[in-house]
């Protein structure tokens, strides 16, 4: 088990780290040392984030997308030694009933929520094994 210490100077990566649970993880990390780079498919408002973090833009329902983010983060942060798997959609908000949702929204849901921390993490294993192999 990590305690808040073991974090400093660690390459930290937080999907969906603009808000919410991800944007305080991000800020208790930040402040225990760690380099941060969070992504969202929204940019955050100025002073929201850590001023030491990095923020990627992307959608991590979106395959090739987190080959980029993989390689970007990996870039900024020297090495990423934590991803956490933070990303996530409900829909519009207020639910609506499984009846009464379409079909793009469901499958962006499952994208997001079922498919991005499924897949993202064997992806980012490729990028970032990939290149820590080549250098080594």
């Amino acid at each position: 088990m990590m305690r808040m210490n073991d974090f400093k100077d660690s390459g930290v990566l937080i999907t969906g780290g603009t808000a919410g649970l991800g944007l305080g993880l991000a800020w208790a990390v930040a402040n225990a040392g760690a380099n941060v780079a969070v992504t969202a498919r929204h940019r955050p408002a100025p002073g929201d984030m850590p001023s030491a973090a990095h923020f990627v833009k992307s959608d991590i329902a979106d395959e090739s997308d987190v080959y980029r983010v993989a390689a970007e983060a990996q870039h900024l942060l020297g090495h990423v030694s934590v991803l956490v798997n933070n990303a996530s959609t409900l829909g519009d908000i207020p639910l609506r009933l499984l009846l009464d949702t379409d079909s793009e929204t469901l499958s962006d849901v499952i994208e997001t929520n079922v498919m991005g921390p499924s897949v993202s993490p064997r992806l980012f294993c490729r990028v970032c094994c990939s290149k820590k192999t080549a250098s080594s």
